[in-house]
């Protein structure tokens, strides 16, 4: 018999082991009342239940059918090869996620097993009254003009003249969000202005001042501080909540059972694994600390573990499926799929930058935001040379470069923030950013050089084209196989 021909069987010989097989060691969940039945026999209500537990979903009525199939798929891929034998890396791996499972187990035991005595969550309510109190909160969008540093009075008076036309504006009838994105010195441009939920004593006093007495949709008159001029907006008003004393103790309880919690697992972890949570050997003797407490005959922890099995049965039977039944594409096939699909093949657009980056000092983030606003003043203005700024000012490792980073693409910038991308790309060449925040640090950052997306020739794209074909091959033998064996299925849901 040839290999394809002898995967093609194996649904036949699944159905009649996949019964004796599971209903021997897991009939736990796989015995009770009867809702379907199926080629190679029943589902019953609490092995539908498992798997609808171990999966996450309540699905409705109207998809009962289509889950009993999946959860079976799954048996009857498992099955397979529990009949012709697991390998010893799929034995390991099932190993691993079980220790997993019982590890999670064991520390879910341990807090449900914690009881703060009544006289200590007393003290803490004592200690802490008012604790679980919101106050009355605005939310509340921001367009906020900074002054330059060190700005003349004509530089002052122009800013203020510019906040005016921009509330006039706003009088008009302009969205406020989408003015504030487009004007905004804030870091909250970015969100339209967005500042957040304000609550009383957050601002500072001439803005609190204002920011406390608007009413939902009200926008204020300009508002000047020492650092430049404001305009606030209230979206709504989030009203006050007040818990009650056995609210506040409830509260302060669970805050308690969570610090103490957290305490008995770090020693636990010191005790079994020298501190490393994340080692193989704490994982191998916590699962063992568990079963010695009988943690893995929980019902959930039961269906947990064998369904965990059961999905990386399934996953291996997939693999092998797959690697008999699959031909590997030639060159000519690939070369055929580059050139029906040469939009796919693209060297992606890069961006050539220079960069300063201040970070926060814990004691004062408002100078550290001065220093970069000042620094950013006087590149924009031609004050400063950019290199020379990054090697002295810089905490970046680019400093000694003058700033400059290496070539990079969106997905790159991507990774340093949404607020890094956005004003990055908003840049012309050779043009300079305001100061913004991003990932804990203040950032200044030049676009020396943008370069666009380029199309690939098949010797550059070759090694891509050729996974990309093979993915498609697996995903149509996948597919293949799921209708095939569904079809075998034959689920009939019981009235």
């Amino acid at each position: 018999m040839c290999p394809s021909a002898k995967f093609r069987t194996l649904p036949c010989i699944a159905f009649l082991v996949v019964g004796s097989l599971i209903s021997c060691s897991h009939s736990r969940i796989d015995e009770t009342t009867v809702i379907a039945t199926w080629s190679g026999g029943t589902v019953s209500s609490d092995q539908y239940q498992s798997w609808l537990g171990f999966r996450h979903t309540t699905p409705d009525e109207a998809e009962t059918k289509a889950t009993c199939e999946d959860l079976l798929l799954v048996k009857v891929l498992a099955a397979e090869i529990e009949a012709f034998g697991v390998d010893n890396t799929t034995a390991q791996r099932i190993e691993d996620a079980t220790d997993a499972i019982l590890v999670k187990q064991l520390r879910r035991n341990m807090g449900s097993e914690i009881t703060i005595p009544d006289e200590e969550i007393e003290a803490a309510y004592r200690k802490f009254p008012d604790a679980f109190h919101k106050p009355q909160r605005l939310r509340l969008k921001n367009l906020f003009l900074s002054y330059p540093p060190g700005a003349s009075e004509a530089e002052m008076v122009a800013v203020q003249n510019h906040m005016t036309e921009l509330r006039r504006r706003l009088e008009e009838g302009m969205d406020f969000g989408m003015l504030a994105e487009q004007e905004s010195h804030s870091q909250t441009r970015f969100r339209q202005g967005l500042m957040g939920n304000v609550a009383p004593g957050q601002l500072p006093a001439p803005i609190d001042a204002v920011a406390m007495r608007l009413a939902p949709g009200e926008v204020s008159q300009v508002i000047e501080s020492p650092d430049g001029l404001t305009i606030l907006k209230c979206d709504s008003i989030i009203e006050a909540r007040l818990p009650s004393p056995d609210e506040i103790r409830d509260g302060l309880a669970k805050n308690l059972r969570r610090i103490e919690e957290k305490r008995r697992w770090e020693a636990l972890t010191l005790e079994l694994g020298n501190g490393d949570a994340s080692g193989p050997t704490f994982k191998k003797a916590a699962a063992q600390r568990a079963r010695a407490l009988g943690l893995d005959s929980n019902p959930e922890t039961v269906a947990a573990i064998i369904w965990t099995r059961r999905q990386y049965l399934a996953t291996e039977a997939i693999r092998r499926r797959v690697e008999t039944t699959m031909t590997i594409p030639t060159q000519t096939e690939v070369h055929r799929y580059f050139d029906v699909n040469r939009g796919l093949f693209t060297r992606p657009e890069t961006f050539e930058l220079s960069v300063i980056r201040l970070d926060h000092s814990d004691s004062d983030r408002s100078a550290v935001h001065r220093k970069a606003a000042e620094l950013s003043h006087d590149l924009r203005n031609g004050r400063r040379d950019f290199a020379e700024a990054a090697r002295i000012n810089s905490d970046d490792a680019s400093a000694p470069a003058g700033g400059r980073l290496a070539s990079m693409t969106r997905r790159q910038m991507a990774g340093r923030g949404p607020e890094f991308m956005k004003t990055v790309s908003e840049l012309d060449k050779g043009h300079i950013s305001r100061e913004f925040a991003a990932n804990g640090s203040e950032w200044i950052v030049r676009l020396d050089a943008r370069r666009p997306q380029q199309p690939l020739e098949f010797e550059q794209a070759a090694d891509q084209a050729r996974n990309r074909l093979t993915k498609k091959r697996v995903a149509q033998v996948q597919h293949a196989m799921d209708a095939d064996i569904r079809t075998t299925l034959d689920v009939v849901i019981l009235q």
